[in-house]
C-alpha cells in the first residue's frame, strides 16, 4: 500500500520543534499541539477550504497563539494575495512542524532564497549588492530580503509606510 502523504513524520518534526520541545522540555503548556492547527473534532484535508489547515486558513490558525505577527501580516502585500496560488503564508517561512527557533531558522539564513522564488525578478539584484556578494562567500550575517523589507508587514516600495520608500530608506539602511 503506498501513500500520498505530504507528511511522512510529522510527530516525529513536531517533537523536534519549538513547539513540541516547548511543551516537552520546557513544560509550557501553552505551546501548540496538533488539534491547536487541526482542531479536534471537525479534522479536514488541507484542501477543503473550511480546513483549518487550508493554506488561505493557515494565517487566522497561527493567530490564535501569535495574533501580533498576524496583525503585521494582514497589513502586508502577502495577505492581500490569499486565496491565489502560491501566495506565501506562515508555513511557506516557517514550515508546518519543523518550526526551529528563529535564531536557528535555516529559511533565516537563506531567506533571499526563499523570496526569490516569486521575485525571481528582482532577487539576483540582491547578488550584486555588497550585502549579496558577502553572502556568497559564507558570511550569514549581511542584510537579507527581511531585513530591508520586513519579516511580516511586507509593504509595496510605493506605500509610504513601506521600510524601503524613499522617505524610510535611509534609515532602514541605518539599521
Amino acid at each position: 500500500m503506498t501513500t500520498n502523504l505530504k507528511e511522512i513524520n510529522a510527530y516525529r518534526d513536531y517533537s523536534a520543534s519549538v513547539h513540541g520541545k516547548g511543551l516537552t522540555e520546557k513544560g509550557l503548556l501553552v505551546s501548540a499541539v496538533c488539534t491547536d492547527c487541526h482542531t479536534t473534532h471537525d479534522i479536514k484535508k488541507e484542501s477543503d477550504p473550511t480546513s483549518s489547515i487550508n493554506p488561505d486558513n493557515i494565517p487566522s490558525t497561527c493567530a490564535k497563539c501569535h495574533k501580533g505577527i498576524y496583525d503585521k501580516f494582514m497589513q502586508s502585500v502577502h495577505a492581500k494575495e490569499l486565496g491565489k496560488k502560491n501566495y506565501p503564508t506562515c508555513i511557506t517561512c516557517h514550515s508546518a512542524h519543523v518550526i526551529t527557533n528563529i535564531e536557528n531558522d535555516k529559511f533565516l539564513k537563506q531567506v533571499t532564497l526563499q523570496c526569490g522564488k516569486c521575485h525571481q525578478s528582482v532577487a539576483h539584484t540582491y547578488l550584486d549588492t555588497y550585502h549579496g556578494k558577502a553572502y556568497l562567500l559564507g558570511d550569514m550575517n549581511p542584510a537579507k530580503c527581511s531585513d530591508c523589507h520586513g519579516a511580516h508587514k511586507i509593504l509595496n516600495v510605493n506605500d509610504p509606510e513601506s521600510s524601503v520608500a524613499p522617505g524610510h530608506i535611509l534609515n532602514t539602511c541605518q539599521k
